[in-house]
């Protein structure tokens, strides 16, 4: 019934890691922008930049995925094996190709979601900053009455 459990631990990452390569990408693209009111990304750089960093994700946490696979599949109810140990065996068995077995039908599913939801965060993310901004200007610049 929990065969499998213990990849969570490593697939829980997955999204830790999209967040952080679209970040850390997003903040060199724009800080190599030239032009200084276009400081966020356009739709269609969020929207790649969305697709890369789920690609980036999901490789590296694939093997995990697979393995959690073969351990739900594996009928074997004495084969104990931790996830760790369940990835080395099939790389030993199969090499790079057997771990990353079946990543083109995963990258699909996942990468167009992920896309379009980091394009609509990030045009979200402006319209709130620019709603936000001018009201926190007003504020400020305004002369105090104490």
């Amino acid at each position: 019934m929990y065969k499998g459990i213990e990849a969570y631990k490593v697939l829980c990452l997955k999204p830790a890691i999209q967040f952080t390569v679209f970040e850390q990408v997003k903040k060199i693209l724009i800080a190599s922008k030239t032009s200084s009111h276009k400081k966020q990304l356009s739709a269609t750089e969020a929207f790649f930049l969305g697709m890369a960093a789920r690609a980036v994700a999901t490789v590296v946490v694939f093997p995990f995925i697979r393995a959690k696979v073969m351990a739900q599949a594996n009928s074997d109810s004495d084969n104990n094996k931790s996830m760790l140990e369940t990835v080395v065996a099939m790389h030993r068995e199969g090499g790079l190709s057997q771990l990353f077995q079946g990543l083109g039908p995963e990258l699909t599913r996942g990468v167009l979601s992920a896309a379009l939801m980091m394009m609509v965060k990030e045009q979200i993310a402006a319209t709130v900053k620019a709603a936000i901004l001018p009201s926190k200007q007003r504020i400020q610049t305004k002369p105090s009455s104490w």
